[in-house]
């Protein structure tokens, strides 16, 4: 799914309704999913099974629309799993091909068979997303291997604002560069190469070393790689 260049404003109001989950179980067996969605239930969300067809994943992956309280969510999903035996779980904001959630919602994907080793990338399109907060803003940035970017910015407490970047990422003497309107970002990477990005175990973590738009408010903790869990 391609998206175009944009710049987009949200203004949230944080609310106590329990996060609803889709759960993909499609070719899975009836008793790991009752299993799974029991488990669910018991840490407090809302479960809607989905026996639609999923896009091509061999880990299980929750997927969520980037904010505090919805990565909060996620993560703790994830850890649900986990400790159902699941040894890799997967965890990605913005979108999963065309599954989008909203700020409520979490998607969780079960149909999975194959996890690779160390160094080994999975097959078909692949995402890179990274994640970390300081004081009043939490940043959220998945690379995917097409060369496209998504990077939500989101502030405040009460009443929350979202800043969500589109735009196009490149590789610069082993730096990650982030290009869209209004915003000019370089990255470096904490662990390995940035041509590694796209293999689990290399690319750890990735730190702001160049805003001059100061789009990430002076932020200095490195972004963790969400999906190396």
């Amino acid at each position: 799914m391609r998206r175009a260049w944009l710049l987009v404003t949200i203004s949230l109001l944080c609310g106590c309704k329990p996060f609803s989950v889709q759960l993909f179980v499609r070719d899975v067996p009836a008793d790991e999913a009752a299993r799974v969605e029991s488990a669910l239930v018991e840490g407090g969300y809302t479960v809607v099974r989905n026996d639609s067809v999923t896009p091509e994943l061999y880990q299980p992956t929750v997927v969520y629309f980037p904010g505090r309280k919805s990565s909060e969510a996620a993560e703790v999903s994830a850890d649900i799993l986990q400790q159902l035996g699941y040894s890799t779980v997967r965890v990605e904001p913005f979108f999963i091909d065309n599954h989008e959630y909203s700020p409520r919602t979490i998607g969780i994907y079960l149909r999975a068979s194959t996890t690779p080793g160390p160094g080994q990338a999975l097959p078909g399109v692949q995402r890179a997303s990274f994640s970390t907060g300081c004081d009043d803003l939490d940043i959220f940035l998945t690379l995917v291997d097409d060369g496209a970017f998504h990077l939500a910015l989101e502030s405040g407490l009460e009443a929350v604002e979202v800043i969500v970047h589109e735009g196009r990422w490149q590789i610069e003497n082993d730096r990650v560069e982030l290009l869209a309107p209004g915003l000019n970002l370089d990255l470096a990477v904490t662990t390995g190469a940035a041509d590694d990005l796209f293999s689990p175990g290399r690319v750890r973590g990735l730190q702001v070393v160049d805003d001059p738009r100061n789009a990430t408010q002076g932020c200095q903790k490195p972004l963790r790689r969400l999906m190396e869990r």
